[in-house]
């Protein structure tokens, strides 16, 4: 029980991060009711595309990459295009989290020193913390993460108990395309953890029932936190900052840091606010950590023959560039992100497990999923979360 858990929160962790921050911003014109049904709906997704991924691990190997369960299933190609979007999908994320930490930091000092500047102090200060040994920075991640973990849940008890409600949000009378084309995207890369899947099916040594019920709770975990956050959030800005929940319905609210911000003028007690600003940063650093870490160790692996000074250049300051360029980069590189994961979560797998069927080469272990009219509405769910991508990316 307790290794099935340990397998569940690894999941959980890759899952729960700086994501979340955004949720309430892209949420806010769905009202309350509708947001829970809308985290139930991409856990259930998520679990679904759990199962297909593990499929794949446990009729091959635990640590099995895209890659190499293309290549042993007739899916070559297709493999290596789902490597290359993996690298692509940290990449991105690199860039969204970097600014999206900047952000923080400038609406902390109240705005005085230019983005630009916070980026690449950003930057160089994760450069130097990457020159420790990885062992090191995944302890000191593990422990950012749990501190974040514990004193954000007391601090959302504490902003949503010293709030008074008098104004409960609703869903909007009319939802645009545009409201879904940002939101849908966002929320499924809020979920996705599926990259770690391979380390989690080695973490349960290949048992079935111990991954089943891993990818269950991983998937559950998220939802939970993800609802707590969103509708405190929701209430806590609606009934203290009337304008910037205008805002956020009108979908002009794309600053992490003026949404902590207007958190922070929310809590009574000056030490509680502090914490908002800490928390906040620690979101998004524990993420910064964990995606650099993993891009990293693919370029230590794919190019052995480059100096860890010059994987530090691409892995850290091109994505830092990238968040220089972009406007608004934190929300809009996560949609793009979104339509990345989809590609590599739902459309690959789905594919190479398909074929795997196919051959009849999976007799190794039996399916977790071997409905193929779920596969397929799992598939034809992963088209339409990149079809909202690239309308938003097209409208914006």
């Amino acid at each position: 029980m307790k290794k099935q858990f340990g397998a569940a929160f690894l999941l959980a962790g890759t899952a729960i991060g700086s994501g979340m921050i955004s949720l309430p911003m892209v949420l806010a014109k769905f009202g309350i009711i509708n947001t829970c049904a809308i985290m139930i709906f991409f856990a259930a997704l998520t679990y679904l595309t759990a199962l297909i991924r593990s499929d794949l691990n446990l009729n091959l190997h635990a640590e099995a990459t895209l890659k190499e369960v293309g290549r042993a299933f007739d899916c070559r190609w297709v493999g290596i295009f789902g490597n290359f979007l993996l690298i692509l999908l940290h990449f991105a994320l690199m860039a969204a989290y970097l600014f999206g930490f900047s952000s923080i930091l400038c609406s902390f000092f109240g705005n005085t020193a230019s983005q630009l500047v916070v980026i690449a102090l950003s930057a160089i200060g994760v450069a130097l913390g990457f020159l420790f040994a990885s062992h090191f920075i995944i302890n000191v991640n593990k422990f950012l993460f749990i501190s974040m973990f514990f004193i954000f849940m007391v601090l959302v008890i504490d902003l949503f108990f010293e709030t008074p409600i008098n104004f409960i949000p609703k869903c909007a009378e009319e939802i645009k395309i545009n409201e879904w084309t940002t939101l849908v995207p966002v929320i499924f890369t809020s979920f996705g953890f599926q990259g770690s899947i391979h380390s989690m099916t080695k973490f349960c040594n290949n048992n079935r029932e111990m991954i089943k019920n891993a990818c269950f709770w991983g998937s559950i975990i998220p939802a939970v936190v993800y609802i707590v956050w969103t509708v405190a959030i929701l209430l806590v800005v609606a009934n203290t900052d009337a304008h910037f929940f205008q805002l956020m319905l009108d979908g002009k609210a794309n600053d992490v840091g003026a949404l902590v911000t207007v958190l922070s003028q929310a809590a009574s007690s000056k030490n509680v606010q502090i914490i908002v600003w800490i928390v906040s940063a620690l979101a998004i650093l524990t993420s910064v950590l964990g995606v650099g870490l993993a891009l990293m160790d693919i370029f230590q692996q794919e190019w052995q023959g480059i100096s860890k000074h010059k994987i530090l250049g691409i892995v850290v300051f091109a994505p830092a560039a990238v968040s220089m360029l972009v406007p608004n980069a934190f929300i809009r590189i996560l949609n793009v992100s979104g339509v990345i994961l989809a590609l590599i979560a739902i459309v690959v797998p789905v594919i190479i497990s398909l074929n795997m069927q196919r051959i009849g080469k999976a007799t190794k272990s039996p399916l977790l999923l071997k409905n193929k009219f779920t596969i397929l509405g799992v598939f034809a769910c992963g088209i339409a979360i990149i079809a909202l991508g690239i309308l938003d990316l097209i409208k914006g």
